[in-house]
């Protein structure tokens, strides 16, 4: 195991504040055969300055300075010059347990798997994470994959992951779009591929940074939910699933899109409108379907309820939801 490089690519962009935290914790893993490649995207609050004083500190470091082109172009420029036998991707305001890259690679030697996961965490007490729970490896193949991704067994985070290189050869992150660990994911997860997930604990998701997808607003909200949500429909139709879950999935993201839409204010209104009412037909099409999986009946009344609303209402289920979060807000700051 310990003849394996292992290529860690971490975009950054205007994280002073948290990057020093963020590459002590790689620098700090037990497994120590890595290959650290720093993309300063840009730039401007003095983190290309702390890129720099970390190749000193450590040889396995490498630094691209580019002009600001977006979180899937750095990655992808980090992409273009690893060398690594297996790839994993960090985010510049987030850390990594000591042990995670140990613990993935031992899981990809075991099991012969092309891609394996760990269990993340949000470092914010606010927000719940992810509750995974196995007592070993599970091994996810092929199209099972994807089904577990929409029963969130698998995440849609790419960097909770460890890759084979050779997965990286044809691929890339697309550009001008944001969601797009769910858009080369799915593309990934197409693939013939076998994934090996475990619930040891690895990667700490701080959403309380700025990284360098959290945050982004506007057109390009509208364009990826758009986009995703038809890269599942087309799955749908090209493995004629009539599982539900996909649908499922589907129904519960876009109530949630159109809230971050509505709640937006670069977006113009005319454009909204379009966005909203593109959602809803999408939305219209699989509700249906939705409401007999497994997914659908394990769901709270509460939320079933909602989608009932948006279904007959969008307009009454967005007032719903905008009073819901005032009085979240009112709760916090009383």
């Amino acid at each position: 195991m310990n003849s394996l490089l292992i290529s860690v690519i971490i975009p950054v962009y205007n994280a002073r504040p948290y990057l020093r935290r963020c590459l002590d914790s790689v620098l700090s893993q037990t497994y120590t055969q890595l290959e650290i490649i720093l993309v300063d995207d840009g730039s401007t609050d003095g983190s290309g300055d702390i890129c720099e004083e970390y190749i000193k500190k450590d040889t396995r470091i490498k630094v691209l300075h580019q002009e600001n082109r977006g979180q899937s172009a750095a990655r992808n420029a980090g992409l273009d010059i690893a060398r690594g036998d297996c790839v994993g991707f960090v985010d510049a305001d987030d850390w990594i347990y000591p042990h995670m890259y140990r613990d993935l690679l031992e899981s990809i030697e075991k099991t012969g798997a092309d891609i394996a996961q760990c269990r993340y965490i949000c470092a914010d007490a606010d927000l719940p994470s992810e509750d995974f729970c196995y007592s070993d490896i599970l091994l996810l193949k092929g199209p099972d994959i994807i089904q577990a991704a929409f029963l969130e067994t698998v995440s849609w985070s790419l960097c909770d992951k460890l890759y084979r290189a050779e997965l990286w050869k044809t691929v890339r992150l697309p550009a001008g779009y944001i969601y797009e660990d769910n858009l080369v994911l799915m593309d990934l997860f197409s693939k013939n591929l076998c994934l090996a997930v475990t619930d040891k604990i690895g990667y700490y998701y701080d959403v309380s940074g700025l990284s360098t997808t959290r945050g982004k607003k506007g057109i390009l909200h509208m364009r990826s939910a758009e986009k995703l949500c038809r890269l599942w429909e087309e799955y749908i139709v090209r493995q004629k699933d009539t599982s539900g879950n996909i649908d499922m999935a589907i129904c519960k993201s876009i109530p949630c899109y159109r809230w971050l839409a509505e709640e937006n204010d670069e977006i113009d209104r005319p454009a909204l409108r379009r966005h909203n009412a593109n959602m809803h037909k999408i939305f219209s099409r699989h509700y249906r379907v939705a409401k007999k999986s497994e997914k659908y009946r394990a769901e709270p009344p509460a939320k079933k309820l909602l989608w009932l609303i948006y279904y007959c209402s969008p307009a009454l289920s967005n007032y719903l939801i905008k009073v819901y979060h005032e009085t979240l807000r009112g709760d916090g700051n009383g």
